[in-house]
């Protein structure tokens, strides 16, 4: 058992023995706890407390993102050792008071107490979780009733009431049996961690974030470790005789180095910004990259941070323990190592995903999701996390289902329209309402209709809409239209999505800046979008742009939303493409130029990981507009031609061969269908040439 000695004061007590009843371990775990109760009065004033007992009243969680920076920066109310993350005194408000550093739990923490004047321990508190970064405190229920406890050698004393209980008549141990704990607690160094906002000018001007400071604590727990390590030890002996202090390849001793890096005091801890970091003394100033990048499945960079560790230590730019001009030096060593131990999951906190704060810190402006330079597998981190792979929401809005619809759109049902102003490009159907993108020049809108009493009715011409104070419209040609949990999503090929509320058709956001290209949150155009399970996929020039539906906030989120992971590049044109979810659960995508229909399994995306498809089916002589599946039977539209006739028809999901023509249904022969939509155990499609929305109830279709 670790038992880790926190203080000692003495002072005289009175106190009496009540019984030397023998208790074995168990019955300690089953002794009564301290009681609030009204009606039964419990003896025994042991604090006990589960999870479910850490409620505001007592119990608060440091180093959140709305902690005050008074706080934050005050050194009597933030900072620890690195020995001593878990903090336990008596305060002057005759509380038991505990702080923990940690960014993971502990569990089974056992706070044993000792009085002047009676030597041996009693059990004062007892958690059964302490989460982390836990501030807990509680009045010591002795103060006013006298109170039964158990001693460590299983005796029962009781201890008189008494107010005037302070903390100097204590001294408090902590008992746990942790292996997280007890790794903590081998560590060699006595690092002093405090937080500092500096001068708030030049590279200080951008204060620390709580955020930062959540991170800052895992990496002095991991540089406690690491540097206590024999795998440090031993990697740092392969630098014997190559390690200088300046130009002249002055060698360090490295046994005087590691003990150096050991026993350094401390670190206050900034951030900057201009530059990568400042370091020297204690102090210790770092980008917001370093403190999001450490990690081995993050980006796996800490130049910069052991850089800035070397200045810290005493050494300047030249020789090789800040920038490496005389050979490889302190930041390979460090960085060898510190992946390495990331890697085999025996650093402290070896994982991002413990805290995920590139996605739910407040942070300056680095992006939500990076790519894992190395994947770690755990069961612990997907109890975290849910995994790997994004957090699939269950399908909410079955709009397969529901009453048949059979009709045909034209330029007549739209008020105003002419054959010329009224070219529908893509459909979607949700609810009572049909949306038709519709791309003819000169007047891009989106029309929505609406059953009433058995018959459509026209109801709204989305053209214009109000965006920063000005009245704009769709900034190029619009092309694809989904929509889901009350938002509208429209596609356009100006590498943008506009989002518009459901119900009063404003904009509330926007996917992609306007400007294509590949940056967090841009697309390469955009041609269709497709919303399922939590995720929105927007398909562009190159690929598959996933988005995470929760990331979009109605009045925020103006071409800021960070893009998750995209497909690996089917090839880049321009032209119709269209997706859609199989029976399967997989998305299928088209590329008209290759003839083939990408597949891929929303369960193998990964955190800005290039996501590769499962399967690709080779349509050979037929360019695919888009997909819809009726249960497991796969619709295609084709690009019709002089030798290639079928406008549409059913194919094999399997082997890509054309199963039945559909081109000519129900008396309806279509020329040109490009876009369609399954919805309503209806199959509605465009047909271009006709400027026709056309609705086919699935039974037609056998």
């Amino acid at each position: 058992m670790i038992f880790h000695r926190i203080f000692r004061f003495t002072y005289f007590l009175i106190f009496c023995i009540w019984g030397l009843q023998s208790c074995t371990k168990d019955d300690l775990i089953e002794t009564p706890a301290d009681t609030d109760s009204e009606t039964t009065e419990n003896p025994y004033g042991i604090i006990r407390i589960a999870e479910k007992d850490l409620t505001p009243d007592v119990f608060k969680l440091m180093l959140q993102d709305d902690e005050p920076a008074t706080i934050l920066f005050n050194n009597t109310q933030r900072g620890f050792r690195v020995n001593q993350p878990l903090q336990v005194s008596i305060t002057e408000h005759q509380e038991l008071f505990i702080r923990f550093y940690s960014p993971r739990p502990v569990k089974e923490v056992t706070v044993w107490a000792t009085i002047s004047g009676y030597e041996e321990a009693f059990q004062l508190a007892k958690f059964d979780v302490l989460p982390a970064f836990t501030e807990f405190h509680k009045e010591l229920p002795m103060l006013t009733q006298s109170k039964r406890y158990i001693t460590r050698s299983g005796k029962e004393i009781q201890i008189m009431a008494n107010p005037h209980l302070s903390a100097a008549d204590f001294k408090l141990e902590i008992e746990c049996n942790d292996k997280y704990y007890q790794k903590l607690l081998s560590t060699k160094s006595k690092y002093n961690v405090r937080f500092s906002a500096y001068s708030q000018t030049g590279s200080w001007a951008y204060p620390l974030y709580p955020a930062h400071a959540r991170e800052a604590v895992a990496m002095m727990l991991n540089y406690g470790y690491m540097f206590s390590s024999k795998e440090f030890a031993e990697e740092l002996e392969k630098y014997r005789g190559k390690l200088h202090s300046d130009a002249n390849k002055t060698v360090i001793d490295i046994d005087m180095l590691l003990k150096k890096v050991i026993n350094h005091s401390g670190f206050v801890i900034g951030k900057v910004t201009t530059v990568d970091g400042l370091g020297g003394g204690e102090t210790y100033g770092l980008n917001e990259w370093c403190f999001l990048e450490h990690y081995a499945d993050d980006g796996a960079h800490t130049s910069a941070t052991f850089h800035e560790l070397g200045h810290c230590l005493g050494y300047g730019h030249s020789g090789n323990m800040t920038y490496e001009q005389t050979g490889t030096g302190w930041i390979t060593l460090c960085a060898t190592v510190y992946n390495k131990l990331c890697i085999e999951k025996k650093l402290p906190v070896y994982s991002r995903r413990f805290m995920h704060t590139r996605r739910y810190g407040k942070l300056y402006g680095s992006s939500k999701y990076n790519a894992s330079r190395y994947i770690i597998e755990d069961p612990e981190l997907d109890a975290i996390d849910g995994g790997l792979s994004p957090i699939l929401k269950e399908e909410d809005e079955d709009t397969a289902q529901g009453t048949p619809l059979s009709c045909i759109i034209t330029y007549k049902d739209i008020p105003q329209a002419t054959e010329s102003t009224f070219a529908p490009k893509d459909v979607c159907v949700y609810g009572n309402r049909i949306y038709i993108v519709n791309n003819a020049s000169g007047n891009f809108s989106l029309e929505i209709l609406e059953e009433q009493n058995g018959k459509l009715t026209h109801i709204k011409s989305l053209k214009e809409w109000t965006e920063g104070g000005a009245t704009k419209g769709f900034a190029a040609t619009p092309n694809g239209v989904t929509v889901a949990h009350g938002k509208i999503y429209v596609t356009n090929e100006q590498s943008r999505t506009d989002i518009f509320d459901e119900k009063t058709f404003e904009l509330v956001a926007t996917i992609g800046t306007g400007s294509w290209g590949e940056g967090s949150n841009q697309t390469v155009h955009a041609f269709d979008v497709l919303v399922h399970r939590g995720c929105v996929f927007i398909r562009d020039k190159k690929r598959v742009c996933v988005f995470i539906e929760d990331d979009i906030v109605p009045g925020k989120s103006f071409k800021n939303v960070p893009n998750y992971c995209r497909t690996s590049n089917m090839g880049e044109a321009m032209g119709t493409y269209g997706q859609t979810i199989g029976n399967d659960g997989l998305l299928y995508t088209t590329h008209q130029g290759n003839k083939k229909i990408y597949v891929f399994d929303l369960q193998a995306m990964r955190e800005q990981v290039e996501w590769k498809a499962q399967r690709i089916i080779n349509l050979t002589s037929y360019s695919p507009y888009d997909i819809a599946f009726i249960g497991k039977r796969m619709f295609v539209s084709f690009a019709t031609g002089k030798n290639q006739p079928i406008a549409l028809a059913e194919v094999n999901p399997e082997t890509g061969t054309v199963i039945k023509d559909y081109t000519t249904v129900e008396g309806h022969t279509f020329n040109n269908v490009e876009k369609m939509s399954m919805a309503r155990q209806t199959l509605f499609i465009i047909d271009r040439n006709a400027h026709t929305v056309t609705g086919i109830p699935v039974e037609k279709l056998n």
